[in-house]
């Protein structure tokens, strides 16, 4: 006769590197903050003239309309995925 196996005590796994890695990535993160914060040589007041310049904006406003419409675009057409799914292209 046989006897049932024996319950599994699972045990969860550790991951000390994945903790270790996470600190890490925290304290040079912390150090960039603080060089960007203290760091007289940044000359935040000129790199915001430039970012709040006519031309930068203008540049933004033209990147987010043409994501816009290209967005749009691929949304109305048909892409291989829809097509491979449905058999058919509706768009």
């Amino acid at each position: 006769m046989s006897h049932p196996p024996e319950e599994i005590q699972a045990v969860p796994v550790r991951h000390p590197g994945r903790w270790l890695a996470a600190v890490v990535v925290l304290v040079l993160l912390a150090m960039l903050v603080h060089t960007l914060v203290t760091n007289p040589r940044f000359e935040w007041n000129v790199v915001w003239s430039y970012f709040l310049s006519g031309r930068v904006l203008d540049g933004l406003a033209i990147t987010i309309l043409l994501t816009v419409v290209s967005t749009a675009w691929r949304s109305r057409s048909c892409s291989p995925w829809s097509a491979w799914r449905s058999g058919s292209c509706s768009g």
